[in-house]
Parts: C-alpha cells; sequence; structure tokens
C-alpha cells in the first residue's frame, strides 16, 4: 500500500493518490470531495478541495471497495486531516505544493 499526498496551500486543496492507475471519471462525494475512479470503478484518488473537509471514510469503504487498511492510514490522519496536511509546509521558496507519502 502506497499512498501518495499532495497539498496545495495556495488554495487549500489536497490530493490523495491510492493508485498510478489511469482516470476513466470522476464522481462528487460531497462538494468538496470527488474521487477519481479507473475502469473498473476503483479508486484511484481522492480530491479534496478544502484541506479541513471531512472525508466520508465508511463511504468509501463500502461503495468504493477502498482497502480498509488505507481507510485506517486515513482515519489515523483524524480527528482534523486538514490539520495534518497543514503541518507540510511549503519545501521550496514561492512553491505552494508539498507531496507526502505513507505506506
Amino acid at each position: 500500500m502506497n499512498i501518495k499526498v499532495t497539498v496545495d496551500h495556495s488554495v487549500n486543496a489536497a490530493y490523495i493518490e491510492l493508485s498510478d492507475a489511469e482516470v476513466e471519471r470522476t464522481v462528487k462525494l460531497r462538494d468538496a470531495v470527488m474521487v477519481d475512479l479507473n475502469e473498473f470503478g476503483m479508486v484511484v484518488g481522492i480530491e479534496m478541495l478544502g484541506i479541513d473537509v471531512d472525508l466520508p471514510l465508511q463511504q468509501l469503504r463500502d461503495e468504493y471497495h477502498v482497502d480498509s487498511k488505507v481507510v485506517d492510514v486515513l482515519y489515523n490522519l483524524r480527528p482534523n486531516l486538514g490539520y495534518q496536511l497543514a503541518r507540510f509546509q511549503q519545501t521550496t521558496e514561492g512553491s505552494s505544493e508539498k507531496v507526502e507519502q505513507f505506506a
């Protein structure tokens, strides 16, 4: 399991990449949460349009079959995923993007 998180502080957004598979379609789960799916309907990534949004972890597991180990990692980033993501600081001057990997 390899989870890659990219945070863009300039727009207060984050992308959680669960797979490097090609995105076939995107589904809106909530106003600020989009899920990218591959051709088989499996989650490739989760886009958060606000780093403080609450992820629908149960829905991701039940409806989109996100592996329970992945859900556990995302759950452990709570109670405030935004806090955890915001702690990643800019890595280079002028850059607003930070990538972090979880295994």
